[in-house]
């Protein structure tokens, strides 16, 4: 099963509006991994984290398969996980 690491914090606008569209999708086959980054800070120096919010798509063996840093659409977002985008992604995150 792929993993889908979010690193967020509270403070952050965007971060907060991704957490808003990952609510609403149905993410199959993919763990969802929420990491605060002031909360865990081995975690940020070990990925690499500069900026919030973060996605970084593991593989089944933990190996890093893509990064995007900044906020995302839903459609985006489908086509980071490579699902196929919805056709009204709107309904989803309203």
């Amino acid at each position: 099963m792929k993993t889908l690491l979010k690193f967020s914090a509270d403070y952050c606008t965007p971060c907060k509006q991704l957490s808003k569209i990952l609510e609403g999708l149905t993410l199959e086959g993919i763990n969802l991994q929420e990491i605060d980054i002031e909360e865990n800070l081995d975690l940020v120096k070990q990925w690499g984290i500069r900026s919030v919010p973060t996605l970084i798509l593991l593989d089944e063996d933990a190996k890093e398969l893509k990064r995007h840093t900044g906020s995302l659409s839903a459609v985006a977002l489908m086509q980071f996980l490579g699902e196929p985008p919805m056709t009204e992604p709107w309904k989803e995150t309203w």
